[in-house]
């Protein structure tokens, strides 16, 4: 149900200072922070919405003008992405599917506030006020006044950072004051994801390579490749690589060998990275045809820039892993109450 809304994210949603349009309720554990002002749709009196209820939850209902401010602004952007009408309906149509569903769940988790008695004071809503007028650089009255712009007061405003703050607090008491996250569980994760950890490997390599022009005959290609074949053997066979460089760039038209110098291992063609892969320092690759012509690769040296330790890296990991456990209890816990709830769609 969210691949509209992510659809529409990716390429580029309404403001949403506080969170729970853009990001949904599977992120409501994310902290409260009021940094900008929130877009809204235009009152109800413009759009001359007539209401009907569209969904029951238990003791609560959603009515149709409820829905369609929360659709608004995603709507409007639906309709500039571009896509040809029956694609726009289906959009649509699943974007008001989408925005019923949160809705439910947002009345199921004010349904749980009531029940757990979580309160807040005006002091907090006014702390949070305070914070987004310093951020912006704004008095009492210019704030009032760009809400006023957006269809929203300052009493408006002050109600939508109360209830998220409500929210926030019951997945806290509810989800996460529920997770722990042990040195065993990062200790795991950062054996399982090495390319995470291991920095970036640096490769000094040297090389045999024969040019192959696009006029060369198979029979001169056969030659080549005999050749390089030739300086493989040697090679292998303990003769040193600047030795055969030597030997090789002496002879000329179209030979060429030496210091390549260093090379971030990603950046080196598909071919190239996996030919080295496993290689021992002091070894070379096989022969390779490349589009330089035939080509030997030896590998002087090897090592890693940037990688981090598991000390180095548990703060981050610890991070990742609280924030996914968040996210899948959260699910868990708001499936759990729509199984234990009387909820009915009549949309």
């Amino acid at each position: 149900m969210d691949d509209v809304l992510n659809d529409i994210e990716k390429h580029g949603a309404p403001d949403d200072s506080l969170g729970h349009r853009l990001q949904g309720w599977r992120r409501i554990w994310c902290a409260v922070v009021v940094t900008t002002l929130l877009t809204v749709p235009a009152p109800l009196s413009a759009r001359e919405t007539v209401d009907r209820i569209v969904a029951y939850v238990n003791e609560d209902i959603i009515v149709l003008s409820e829905l369609e401010d929360e659709i608004a602004p995603y709507a409007e952007r639906v309709r500039q992405l571009g896509y040809d009408t029956e694609k726009q309906n289906e959009m649509l149509f699943k974007l008001r599917e989408d925005m019923l569903g949160r809705l439910v769940e947002q009345k199921l988790t004010d349904q749980e506030i009531k029940k757990a008695g979580i309160t807040i004071g005006e002091e907090e809503i006014d702390q949070n006020v305070e914070r987004l007028k310093q951020a912006n650089q704004m008095t009492e009255e210019m704030l009032a006044e760009a809400l006023k712009k957006q269809g929203m007061s300052l009493e408006d405003y002050r109600e939508r950072i109360k209830e998220q703050i409500l929210r926030s607090r019951l997945v806290t008491r509810e989800v996460k004051s529920k997770i722990v996250v042990t040195d065993e569980d990062i200790k795991a994760y950062y054996d399982t994801h090495p390319e995470e950890f291991q920095g970036e490997v640096i490769v000094h390599l040297r090389h045999l390579t024969y040019s192959i022009s696009s006029g060369t005959s198979q029979g001169q290609k056969d030659a080549a490749r005999w050749e390089m074949a030739g300086m493989l053997e040697d090679v292998e066979g303990g003769t040193p690589f600047q030795e055969i460089e030597e030997r090789f760039n002496a002879q000329g038209n179209g030979r060429r060998g030496g210091d390549l110098g260093e090379f971030k291992q990603q950046t080196l063609s598909p071919l190239i990275q996996q030919a080295i892969t496993g290689l021992k320092v002091g070894s070379v690759t096989d022969l390779l045809e490349t589009d330089q012509g035939f080509q030997i690769f030896y590998l002087q040296d090897v090592k890693k820039e940037g990688g981090k330790t598991v000390e180095d890296a548990s703060a981050a990991i610890s991070e990742k892993i609280y924030k996914q456990r968040v996210d899948e209890r959260f699910m868990k816990w708001i499936e759990n109450l729509k199984k234990t709830s009387h909820i009915k769609i009549v949309l």
